[in-house]
This record gives C-alpha cells, sequence and structure tokens, in this order.
C-alpha cells in the first residue's frame, strides 16, 4: 500500500488509482467476478457462513487457528477440518509477516492443503485504512473471509468492505448484545472468545448460548463461530446446545482424536486381529 495515491469511491473505501495496472486481479470462479460470487452463493443458500461445504453434510464447521503448514498437513488430511483462522497474534505466534504478499502465499497454502475457507484479519488505525487492507486480502481469493474487530472502528471497517461484497467476520467478541451489531450488519460469523470470555468472570458458555439464540430469534444468517476454546468437552456441551462452527488451536484439535478407552479398545482389536 505504501506510496499508492487514492480515491475515493461511492461507499468512502478509497482505492488505489496510480498502481492499478500492478495491482493482480481477484480470482474468478467459472469466470464469475468474486464481487459477484457472493450473491451468486447466496441465491445458491451457500454464503454467510454457510459455505461451500457440499450438501449433505453436517452443519458443522470445524476451523484450524494455525498458520503453521506443519499443522495444517498434520490435521486436514483426517477430512475433519473445513477452514483455518488467522489473525495478527496467529501470525506472530507461527513466524508469517502480517504483510499482503506473505498473506497471499499462506493462502495459496492454506487452499492447496484443503482448506475450503480462509479467515485473515484486516489491521489499521482508521476505518479507512482498515477496508483498505481488508480489501486487498479479500482480492487475493474469494475463499477469504476479512475479520474485523468488534469496535466502532472495525464495525465501520466491516459495512465499507460489505458494500464491496467481501464476507466478513466480526471478531474479539465479549459481550451478548454485541451479537446484535453482527446480525444487523449481516456478517457471515460473530466470533465470541470463550475461554477470554472466562477468565475476566463472565459465563462464556451461557453468553454463547444467548448469542446463538439471539441470532435464532432475529432470523439472521450470522453464524455463531466460538473460539478461544481451551477444551474439546467444552465444544461439545455448545454443540448440544445448537452452535455448530468453532475455531480452535492444534492443541485442541488433538484431544479430537484422544481417548484412552478408544485407544485401549484400537489396541486390542489390533492384537486380535494379529492372532489371525
Amino acid at each position: 500500500m505504501t506510496g499508492m495515491s487514492l480515491g475515493t469511491n461511492s461507499v468512502g473505501l478509497r482505492a488505489p488509482t496510480s498502481r492499478a495496472s500492478t495491482r493482480p486481479p481477484r480470482v474468478t470462479v467459472c469466470g464469475v467476478h468474486p464481487a459477484n460470487q457472493t450473491a451468486e452463493r447466496r441465491a445458491n443458500g451457500t454464503a454467510l457462513g454457510d459455505t461451500r461445504r457440499p450438501r449433505g453434510k453436517s452443519s458443522l464447521l470445524l476451523f484450524l487457528d494455525s498458520a503453521d503448514k506443519r499443522e495444517w498437513d498434520t490435521y486436514f488430511p483426517t477430512g475433519v477440518f473445513y477452514g483455518i483462522t488467522t489473525n495478527p497474534t496467529i501470525l506472530k505466534r507461527d513466524g508469517v509477516p502480517c504483510e499482503i504478499e506473505s498473506l497471499r502465499q499462506l493462502a495459496e497454502d492454506a487452499f492447496g492443503c484443503g482448506a475450503q475457507e480462509l479467515l485473515m484479519q484486516a489491521w489499521g488505525s482508521t476505518a479507512e485504512e482498515m477496508a483498505e487492507i481488508g480489501y486487498e486480502l479479500a482480492s487475493i481469493d474469494p475463499r477469504i473471509n476479512i475479520k474485523c474487530p468488534l469496535t466502532k472502528t472495525g464495525i465501520e471497517a466491516a459495512q465499507m468492505l460489505q458494500q464491496q461484497h467481501v464476507d466478513l467476520t466480526l471478531t474479539a467478541c465479549y459481550a451478548t448484545h454485541q451479537a446484535l451489531t453482527a446480525s444487523s450488519l449481516g456478517a457471515s460469523y460473530l466470533a465470541p472468545y470463550l475461554g477470554r470470555m472466562n477468565d475476566n468472570g463472565r459465563d462464556g458458555m451461557q453468553n454463547i448460548i444467548n448469542m446463538h439464540k439471539i441470532m435464532r430469534a432475529t432470523s439472521a444468517s450470522t453464524r455463531v463461530m466460538v473460539a478461544s476454546i481451551r477444551s474439546a468437552d467444552d465444544m461439545a456441551l455448545l454443540a448440544a446446545e445448537g452452535l455448530d462452527v468453532f475455531t480452535f488451536s492444534p492443541a485442541v484439535a488433538q484431544q479430537l482424536f484422544t481417548d484412552p478407552l478408544t485407544e485401549a479398545a484400537a489396541a486390542q482389536f489390533e492384537a486380535d486381529a494379529s492372532l489371525g
């Protein structure tokens, strides 16, 4: 974005003007420009979080919180995960520069490993700056969903991006009333932080259940994507209440594939099979 002169479009989102010829075009799918793909997916019942999972499968969507390709290679072959979520903190942890070109390569690797959706977070000190970064990220691939924090600046940026047909997630959600904001805006996902709410003396489980109820009561297309998950058991409890989108770390992912009784039973099967 450096050294770019900027014009302003009808929705207040500044767009590059002096380097338009060097900006990579947004990838088309079946000849359709991404600006029109969201509308088409919505018509087919596959937009706004009810994303591109084939019909007939569970509504459950599991995302891996990681920018580490080694972790992707460990867990995506199981077929359990739908997508990947990142943010600047995850990028820092996993040694990925928070820069457009680095994230372009990250996206290529993510979709190459089997992710069907990739969440990337926009940044900027103003709504306009955040929206510019968000649009640059969304322009990499139509399967990218842009995260904005639930601050006034982030919400204004999200509104600008929405008018450019960018799929959105409102993140860093800590309070039930923030579900009203996400529902009104029509974001794809709302990402409440379960573990961090609990850390700060709030009842994360009940707050998230209430957020889900708000989405149902307001007939919102927004789905609650539970984040900051500390255990697979917490996910199971929330799933029993109707929550069906979760994003979590590789450490929690490992819990999905481990139980001592299951391991013992599997070992017994192998031992018995070896007897012929």
